[in-house]
């Protein structure tokens, strides 16, 4: 199975405040868990890191609709999202 990994670089390029934002949320949880307390963002398999990006957007209205695309596709899907986040963020600062 080929390992499918979100482009952080990209992301953190063109929605900076929103991977901020999405950063400090993943510090806060993983408090809870000692495995992934080394552990940064991007390092984690996507496969976790999906649990994480579905909560942080669902608490920021965004919707991460991902039942209903391939798995491939979910890199581009969550950079997506961010780059929404990102709209949001400038647009009430």
């Amino acid at each position: 199975m080929e390992k499918i990994r979100i482009d952080s670089h990209t992301i953190k390029t063109s929605a900076p405040h929103a991977w901020e934002e999405f950063i400090k949320y993943y510090q806060e949880v993983i408090k809870d868990y000692a495995c992934l307390s080394a552990a940064a963002a991007e390092d984690i398999p996507l496969e976790l890191q999906l649990g994480l990006f579905m909560r942080f957007f669902h608490d920021n209205g965004i919707e991460l609709d991902v039942g209903n695309i391939d798995f491939e596709l979910l890199p581009e899907t969550i950079r997506e999202a961010f780059e929404t986040h990102e709209r949001i963020i400038s647009h009430y600062s």
